[in-house]
């Protein structure tokens, strides 16, 4: 089983979050507002990196296939795009 690393740096008005590998390249990243509560910003960051990690493992699964088609690669773009809204939208509603 492959190893993972999260990193996550609190800061008084960002807050960022990083996942590497074994290899220590970047994966997955995110980032968000601070606010008043490091708790939530913690979460939402770590939140972020897990979903662009996932994203970044499937396009390299899907590699080959994205680059035998073009179209692919827009594909991808996408959806990670619509996916990054529905996760906004489902905290800005709750």
């Amino acid at each position: 089983m492959k190893k993972y690393y999260l990193g996550i740096d609190l800061g008084s008005t960002t807050s960022k979050a990083v996942i590497i590998n074994e290899k220590d390249e970047i994966i997955g990243r995110g980032i968000t507002n601070t606010r008043a509560n490091y708790k939530v910003a913690a979460d939402i960051a770590r939140e972020e990196a897990i979903y662009d990690a996932r994203f970044t493992l499937l396009t390299n699964k899907l590699k080959d296939e994205i680059e035998s088609k073009p179209e692919f690669k827009k594909y991808m773009e996408d959806i990670r795009s619509v996916f990054q809204y529905r996760q906004f939208k489902r905290r800005m509603d709750s």
